[in-house]
């Protein structure tokens, strides 16, 4: 079983790009949930990358972007270095729950994002949502997304170890199965090891980046988020050549179709194998 689900990683699947050579995708054949324990321990070995050659993107100039963000700082976390050193056409901010006990610190968050968004010229959309209680129909997202038409959506990855992150891989893959886009979707990296086929240098901007992070306060929990962040991007240099090459954000490329046909495969098992202790 084990050498059976080698084998489905390290298929690959090439795309032209414009302005690059290939990306390489990894999927078509991913085992049945109950392998991904497995999958996770292959993952966390990095044995991958002696297969998948990571591509780097310079920038995202003159792109649309959509950002879905399940909470709050996981938009700056997980792709903020590659917006902020990019002159998009276009950036939006989706937030798709506001964490908070009250209403008072809900707010408070919701002020950080505004700074934080506005640090990232980009336009923030809040959805009312607690986390752990994400619907799979949000017709506001579904109406950004048809309005916007984004080049480029990032979204956690899906195998990304917390459930709100993997529900909006869910929503997302059932929006635009139904509303038949072609874009790019972007898996970003906040948890969990992904398969980086695609890698950005924030060396340039990852003191922007850390003065954003600090904004960020009443969402803090009890983790140095930031100091976190900041190792999971120094420990990414390894994908990209360079001495100068100090911070790297990761991502998981891959044309909308592809994304939702991955999606299909993982969000047909039931519910209490895909999440831990949500959406049962």
């Amino acid at each position: 079983m084990f050498l059976r689900l080698i084998r489905s990683f390290l298929r690959t699947v090439f795309y032209p790009v414009p302005s690059k050579a290939n990306y390489k995708f990894v999927l078509k054949d991913w085992r049945p949930l109950f392998e991904l324990k497995y999958a996770s321990e292959l993952l966390e070995t990095k044995r991958f990358y002696h297969q998948l050659k990571t591509i780097e993107m310079v920038n995202l100039d003159g792109k649309k972007v959509l950002v879905i963000a399940p909470h709050p700082d996981d938009e700056l976390f997980g792709c903020g270095g590659a917006i902020m050193k990019s002159e998009l056409s276009e950036a939006t901010i989706f937030y798709v729950t506001t964490p908070g006990d009250d209403e008072e610190t809900k707010q408070l968050i919701k002020e950080e994002a505004l700074e934080v968004s506005g640090e990232l010229n980009a336009k923030a959309v809040f959805n009312v949502c607690d986390p752990g209680e994400i619907s799979l129909e949000i017709d506001s997202l579904s109406e950004l997304i048809q309005e916007k038409l984004p080049d480029i959506i990032f979204v956690p990855f899906i195998l990304d170890d917390h459930d709100d992150h993997r529900r909006v891989n869910h929503l997302l893959s059932r929006l635009l199965s139904r509303l038949k886009i072609n874009c790019e979707i972007w898996s970003y990296q906040i948890y969990s090891t992904l398969l980086c086929n695609v890698a950005v240098d924030i060396s340039a901007v990852i003191e922007k980046k850390k003065t954003s992070m600090a904004v960020y306060k009443t969402v803090s929990g009890d983790r140095d988020w930031g100091h976190y962040i900041q190792g999971l991007n120094a420990m990414n240099s390894r994908f990209l050549k360079g001495e100068n090459v100090k911070y790297v954000e990761s991502f998981f490329v891959l044309p909308s179709n592809d994304y939702i046909k991955l999606c299909d495969i993982y969000f047909r098992n039931s519910p209490d194998k895909i999440y831990l202790k949500n959406y049962f």
